[in-house]
């Protein structure tokens, strides 16, 4: 559905000031607290990704009651995709302080995701080796995107790999 800032803002106040106890040390900006939400289940703008192609795979497959239909496995190029989102080939870390206008300014919002390192700082990023894309006011996925789709990136920007339903035990 659309997206509204306010009701963002108010997921995260709500979220900073009732699971600080959860938290093994305190968020120390906003796409922390993002990434927090993510991992205890809150609704976010982050779509998690693996650096792993093991990791990509195993989630890939491993709902038994899937067994019966294909599964695909994303690779997205981060710095194709930066490129089209905010105009640099590279893949900022979560405290980059350009970033931080993506995630509670409605102004600076993109229609692009813009992919992002998070800090390595909880068991289950590290063990997934997690990546994150912040996604904007677009509500298609990125396979459908305009401004992906005509940009001259696109070809090295995604690529789908069919997991055959036969294949996947």
């Amino acid at each position: 559905g659309e997206y509204d800032i306010e009701v963002h803002r108010e997921l995260m106040l709500d979220f900073k000031l009732q699971a600080s106890r959860l938290l093994p040390q305190p968020v120390e900006n906003d796409l922390e607290c993002m990434f927090a939400m993510q991992h205890y289940g809150m609704p976010t703008r982050l779509l998690d990704w693996s650096d792993n192609y093991l990791v990509a795979l195993y989630f890939a497959v491993w709902e038994s009651d899937f067994y019966e239909i294909d599964s695909a496995v994303w690779v997205l190029n981060p710095w194709a995709l930066n490129k089209i989102a905010i105009g640099a080939r590279s893949v900022p870390p979560c405290w980059a302080p350009e970033l931080s206008p993506y995630v509670t300014d409605s102004e600076k919002l993109t229609t692009v995701p813009v992919a992002l390192k998070p800090r390595y700082n909880t068991d289950r990023i590290q063990a997934q080796r997690g990546e994150f894309t912040l996604h904007g006011t677009e509500s298609r996925g990125l396979e459908e995107e305009e401004l992906i789709t005509g940009s001259s990136l696109r070809s090295a920007l995604l690529k789908k790999i069919i997991i055959p339903a036969h294949a996947k035990r």
